[in-house]
């Protein structure tokens, strides 16, 4: 695919976007809530007192639940960010914006908010299928771009879209909040030790009873593939890939995956809700089952090696000591099953991004952790597709221009 075909107005290129809208249309139940930002918080450091040197200028283009819940709160607690537009094909979102941020210009198209005056960023919230087109098209318009994930689904889109953001020299930064859930975040430091072992096994769990933004009586837009471009696979297993990334170590890596649809909306629509998948790497090996048709909210992983295990259970913590016989159980204050936005993960996201527009190292760690997380993705569909096999890749290195 050439460059000239991602460009171009989004909603003429691809009406996925619009698509999503309807569906939140015909799903309306009336309530849209407040959005609060709390100025400060999460932000240690760049709270009262602390004097800001510039402001960047921010849009964010799609004003569903995650941007309404997670991300713009996380916008107005920073000091450093003014959010100047906002765009939604759902003219019911107009609504909500008028009322909860009067200050952002309400845009009519996206070519609209682009034109904004020295915009610095745009935040790209809307569903999968239009990420591709609103990204390249953000790009080509000369501003950074932070998307939610998955930032594509191909590793030719992938690829296309990382050449654009380095020949405009601007940072494509795409959204992995969940590293900065507490228990992950422990657990990665401690690997980084070398604990539980050089050879580690790990188990990875995200069970939902329903897909996130789906009720008892209304689907979400995450299964009608226009839209989501896919399932469980894109929706969740894009954060287990990037976490046990870092768990495996680098080198070649190896996955096989199989899908089920279990659900009646998932049997009806075809995109799968249930994936069962086993990833090897250089150090170890993980094992992971995504389902949204369980009978509880529920997340959990193991890690263990040699010299003990490393567990975690939505809100409890477990480490085991062999060396030692010991045993550590907290109870954390961060709930990996919490909710389905996570707001309390944001702000370490807007330090990163922040980080990354100033052409510091994350942005390249970041590109990293994508290519890898697409490439995963690649490789399970085909490993699915033929019954199961094995499908060993290759990393390729990254380049991000600062």
């Amino acid at each position: 695919m050439s460059e000239a075909g991602v460009g171009g107005d989004v909603l003429q290129s691809d009406h996925s976007f619009e698509s999503a809208a309807r569906h939140r249309r015909r799903n309306r139940d009336g309530r849209f809530g407040e959005v609060r930002g709390e100025p400060g918080r999460g932000f240690e450091g760049r709270g009262a007192g602390v004097v800001v040197t510039r402001t960047w200028r921010g849009a964010v283009v799609g004003i569903g639940a995650v941007a309404r819940n997670a991300h713009l709160p996380g916008w107005l607690a920073c000091p450093e960010v003014e959010i100047a537009a906002l765009y939604d094909p759902d003219v019911f979102c107009r609504v909500w914006a008028d009322e909860n941020l009067p200050a952002a210009k309400w845009c009519g198209s996206l070519r609209e908010l682009l034109a904004t005056p020295h915009l610095d960023f745009v935040d790209v919230c809307a569903p999968p299928a239009s990420h591709r087109s609103i990204v390249a098209e953000a790009l080509e318009a000369g501003v950074h771009v932070l998307c939610e994930k998955p930032l594509v689904s191909s590793v030719a889109d992938f690829d296309l879209l990382t050449a654009l953001a380095d020949r405009k020299k601007r940072c494509l930064f795409t959204v992995h909040n969940w590293k900065h859930a507490e228990a992950v975040r422990r657990a990665s430091k401690a690997i980084r030790t070398g604990f539980p072992g050089e050879e580690r096994t790990c188990r990875w769990e995200t069970i939902r009873t329903r897909p996130a933004g789906s009720t008892t009586d209304r689907a979400s837009w995450r299964t009608e593939a226009a839209a989501a471009e896919g399932g469980i696979l894109l929706d969740h297993g894009w954060h287990s890939f990037y976490i046990v990334e870092e768990w495996l170590g680098g080198g070649p890596y190896s996955v096989r995956a199989r899908f089920e649809c279990r659900a009646k909306d998932s049997k009806a629509s075809g995109v799968e809700d249930t994936v069962r998948l086993e990833l090897k790497g250089s150090e170890g090996r993980a094992e992971i089952f995504l389902t949204w048709a369980g009978t509880e909210r529920k997340n959990t992983f193991v890690i263990s090696g040699e010299r003990g295990r490393i567990s975690a259970c939505n809100d409890e913590w477990i480490l085991e000591d062999f060396s030692r016989n010991e045993r550590i159980r907290e109870t954390l204050a961060d709930d990996l099953a919490g909710d389905s936005y996570h707001r309390k993960w944001f702000p370490g996201v807007i330090r990163e991004f922040l980080s990354a527009m100033e052409g510091e190292g994350s942005r390249e760690r970041n590109r990293e952790e994508a290519r890898f997380c697409v490439s995963v993705l690649e490789a399970a569909r085909l490993s699915h597709q033929r019954g199961g096999e094995w499908i060993t890749r290759h990393r390729a290195r990254t380049s991000a221009s600062s």
